[in-house]
Order: C-alpha cells, then sequence, then structure tokens
C-alpha cells in the first residue's frame, strides 16, 4: 500500500487527515490504494459530509468535556468550602461525588463517541470507500 504517498499527498493539500490511511485500506479490500484514488476521495461530497459531521461532534464532546473539567477545577478554586461540605454527616465531602462525575462523564462520553463512530462514520466510511472505487 502507498501510505506514505497517502500521507504526503494530504499533506501537501494542506487537507486535515479525518480519514486515517488505515481505515480507507481497511476497508478498501485488495486492491492498491494510489494517489487519484485519494483524491477522488477527499472531493467526494460523502466524505465532506463525514467530515463536517465527525469534526463536529467531536469538537462538542471536546467542549462539553473541558466545561465538565474546568467547572469542577472552578468549584474547587472559587468555593472550597462548597466542595468540603460533608454528605449526610459522613465523612465523604461533596468534591468526591463531583470529582468522580468528571471521570465517569469522559467514560460515557468516549462511550457515547464510539457508538456513534461505529454507526453512523462507519457507514459513511464505506460509502465513500465504495464511491471511490
Amino acid at each position: 500500500m502507498q501510505v506514505n504517498a497517502e500521507r504526503s499527498l494530504l499533506r501537501d493539500a494542506g487537507a486535515r487527515m479525518i480519514l486515517p490511511e488505515e481505515t480507507i485500506i481497511a476497508h478498501w479490500e485488495g486492491d492498491e490504494v494510489d494517489d487519484r484514488t485519494i483524491s477522488r476521495i477527499r472531493t467526494d461530497p460523502k466524505f465532506v459530509e463525514l467530515e463536517r459531521r465527525r469534526n463536529g461532534f467531536s469538537w462538542t464532546l471536546c467542549i462539553l468535556m473541558l466545561v465538565i473539567y474546568y467547572g469542577f477545577i472552578a468549584l474547587v478554586a472559587f468555593a472550597p468550602g462548597l466542595m468540603a461540605e460533608a454528605l449526610g454527616g459522613s465523612v465523604i465531602t461533596l468534591g468526591f461525588p463531583l470529582g468522580l462525575g468528571v471521570i465517569a462523564s469522559a467514560v460515557v462520553l468516549t462511550g457515547i463517541y464510539v457508538w456513534r463512530a461505529n454507526s453512523e462514520f462507519d457507514r459513511l466510511i464505506r460509502d465513500v470507500v465504495e464511491n471511490a472505487r
């Protein structure tokens, strides 16, 4: 496979690589992927749609995670008394479950991305590869 040629073509075109070479090749099944094929893929309307959807979804999840994380850090910095309050008379403070919530939210958001990538994005990748053949 001409993975290095694909990388240089995409870099020379100033393109952001939304489809890693491994993804294209994994769906290609046998034929060699050449520069013309990569060029056809980059100009395919379904690829443009995939790029738009995947980037938009990724940035949305990224911003959401940053809000959750920096919201927690802001509470630690600016409301330490609130974070130090005991829950129900126990020795566990409010900061502990909120910290676990930050970790759990990262796992949940990752799961949401994987679920969508395995359904919608993989379908679009297959469509792009079939159109490029």
